[in-house]
């Protein structure tokens, strides 16, 4: 992952838990199936804008994780100051992947980029 800008200008996160539901259509009743697994992570990042340059590193990070198929961390310097979203203990970075197969960015007027991105944690 490109170590500049630092860290995403917003991060917007979700945890699932793994917990799974069935409703009786003849009653109504629900029976509830909690898989006792620890629950995970997934959101979007959306980093601030950036030159042509600085998008470059950018764009080939995100056409280079190939989709969900190659994992990432984000920088240490990101992970110091979303320490319980972005660690599973204060230092050691969470494992994330893209959420699906799409990556993409914004080309505004003065060739200024704008990157955001989906992700979900790799279990």
């Amino acid at each position: 992952m490109p170590s500049s800008p630092v860290a995403p200008a917003s991060l917007e996160l979700r945890k699932n838990a793994l917990v799974a539901t069935s409703v009786n259509p003849f009653t109504g009743q629900q029976i509830v199936y909690s898989w006792g697994a620890a629950p995970y992570f997934e959101g979007s990042a959306r980093m601030a804008s950036m030159s042509y340059t600085q998008a470059q590193a950018w764009t080939l990070f995100l056409t280079a994780c190939n989709g969900p198929t190659n994992p990432f961390a984000f920088p240490t310097a990101a992970c110091a100051l979303f320490p319980y979203e972005l660690t599973t203990d204060g230092t050691t970075p969470r494992l994330f992947r893209l959420k699906g197969n799409q990556a993409g960015w914004s080309i505004k007027e003065g060739k200024v980029y704008n990157v955001t991105f989906e992700f979900r944690e790799a279990i």
